[in-house]
């Protein structure tokens, strides 16, 4: 089982620039950028660029994502058995991509539905729902197969 969650460190009003971490469980195991200062990333551009680069995986197959601002890394493989997540040279886990996708909707609808929502007048705004509309038809062409 696969689960992400992201949260916004800053207090106050939201802004695209605010910093937070992610967290990445597959079962036992478990990545998270909290407790590191230097892991820590600016969350709304971070979502945006986990979403594009899982959304590569169809085209590149390999792709690594860099929280931004951050030293939080982590390498995807897409395979026949799936996405192989990788933090350094350590296997973190293999997830099927429809649930690896799903459960990053989730974790950031979450996160959304927690009292951070970006206004629309931020500047990270029309990228960060971009990638959110991306994710979305990505899981709806999941659930039609």
């Amino acid at each position: 089982m696969f689960e992400f969650s992201v949260c916004r460190n800053d207090t106050g009003k939201v802004t695209g620039f605010d910093l937070g971490d992610m967290q990445f469980s597959f079962g036992e195991k478990e990545i998270s950028s909290k407790g590191s200062p230097r892991l820590l990333m600016m969350v709304y551009l971070s979502v945006v660029s986990l979403v594009d680069t899982l959304l590569s995986l169809k085209v590149g197959r390999k792709c690594e994502f860099v929280g931004v601002d951050s030293s939080f890394s982590l390498f995807f493989e897409l395979q026949r058995e799936g996405v192989f997540v990788w933090v350094e040279n350590e296997l973190l886990g293999v997830c099927d991509f429809c649930i690896l996708i799903k459960a990053i909707d989730k974790g950031v609808e979450g996160f959304l539905n927690n009292g951070n929502p970006l206004p629309p007048t931020d500047p990270v705004y029309n990228d960060f729902h971009s990638a959110l509309k991306n994710l979305k038809l990505a899981v709806a062409a999941c659930e039609r197969g």
